[in-house]
């Protein structure tokens, strides 16, 4: 069950399914050994930064558009805004 665990989130994070990554970080399994907890430290770690990654990309959009949206709202009618 524990190898099958760390497996299904290795591939989470290569595809970069956030909600199975959260899913699978709820239903920890109890780890058989140290070298499977730190597999699994390492993991987490890695899922966090794919996480932030993604997070601050997604801002950077929204940010993007949101500039975009601005100068066609002004070249519409500069008093609108």
């Amino acid at each position: 069950k524990v190898m099958d665990w760390l497996k299904n989130l290795k591939v989470a994070i290569v595809t970069q399914d956030t909600k199975k990554i959260s899913s699978l970080i709820n239903e920890m399994p109890k780890f058989e050994n140290v070298e499977q907890m730190k597999e699994a430290q390492h993991l987490i770690k890695e899922s966090y930064k794919l996480i932030s990654d993604l997070k601050a990309k997604t801002l950077s959009q929204m940010n993007q558009i949101k500039k975009k949206f601005k100068y066609q709202l002004l070249e519409k009618d500069p008093n609108e805004v």
